[in-house]
């Protein structure tokens, strides 16, 4: 069930947006922003961010698509006390396609985001799918005690101490500085996050846009931390061979979560896959929707219009 849309006039960037809320099957309004007409295209965010993390690359598809830019459940808006699960938010993703009533969407995801869609996949199938984005995340997180260093980087992911990261987010919640550094602790690779004087050497106007940004929410410790265990312990290996739509996979070579391995190996496991590599250069880190978006909205538009 939707809610009437109200103009969102909180994000000069997203110009044009209106702001609106559906009510899922278990009683949670999961809020989205919203802006054009045509096939859906469902922005999905990374984990403790909103639907304001694609201010610069929504509105560039909006006037060919419709775009919808989801709080997932728990995060931004999207106010719940339950759910913490990546299932659950796929449930909540396959709720809102249906009442859509479209025939095909495609389907955008940052971080965790890109776990939402393999889990969406995973439990409700293709049908629905035109085709995929995939920005910087491996299909495992934690790192196995017994990978080689061969092993690590061909997975995308990390030895690190889990229960560490979520308990911090438990003690003390996302936006603390405690977890910065426990996240700092766990992924070892890349460069995490920019100072100001390199964020402002950004081209393409990133830094005066981004801090047109509105303020976090911050949302219940609990929920966030209960939410990042079950995201980091999922590995979805085995499902990559068997996704049939078309995707397109995204990395940084400054990432903190992804390798070049890991986009070779993704590249050759799933069936129609094709893999877009950013380098330091470009400002390739792990948001490369926001770093790099100029690159990020042309790769995914060529994608999109690649018949």
């Amino acid at each position: 069930m939707f809610t009437e849309e109200k103009p969102y006039t909180r994000n000069a960037v997203m110009e044009g947006f209106y702001e609106g809320f559906f009510q899922t099957t278990d009683g949670v309004r999961i809020r989205y922003l919203h802006k054009g007409e045509g096939m859906p295209i469902l922005f999905l965010h990374g984990w403790g961010d909103d639907g304001d993390a694609w201010m610069l690359n929504a509105p560039e598809f909006a006037g060919d698509y419709a775009v919808y830019c989801l709080d997932l459940r728990g995060n931004g808006a999207s106010v719940a006390d339950h759910g913490a699960r990546i299932s659950r938010l796929a449930a909540d993703v396959h709720e809102f396609i249906e009442a859509l009533g479209a025939e095909k969407v495609v389907l955008v995801g940052w971080s965790m985001g890109c776990s939402v869609i393999w889990s969406y996949i995973d439990l409700f199938g293709e049908k629905k799918i035109y085709k995929v984005v995939l920005d910087d995340e491996p299909p495992m997180l934690v790192a196995n005690p017994r990978f080689t260093r061969e092993e690590v980087l061909e997975t995308g992911t990390n030895r690190m101490d889990f229960w560490y990261l979520v308990n911090t987010c438990a003690d003390h919640g996302w936006l603390s500085e405690e977890m910065g550094a426990a996240f700092a602790a766990g992924f070892h690779r890349g460069s995490f996050g920019l100072t100001e004087e390199e964020a402002a050497g950004v081209p393409d106007g990133y830094a005066e846009k981004m801090a047109k940004r509105p303020m976090w929410e911050d949302v219940p410790h609990q929920f966030s931390a209960d939410l990042l265990k079950d995201h980091l312990l999922l590995d979805w290996r085995d499902l990559m061979p068997h996704i049939q739509s078309p995707v397109l996979f995204l990395t940084g070579d400054d990432s903190t979560a992804t390798t070049p391995e890991v986009g070779k190996w993704m590249q050759k496991t799933v069936p129609d896959c094709t893999w877009v590599r950013f380098s330091k250069e470009e400002y390739g880190l792990h948001d490369l929707c926001q770093t790099a978006y100029r690159k990020f909205n042309r790769v995914m538009r060529e994608f999109l219009e690649d018949r």
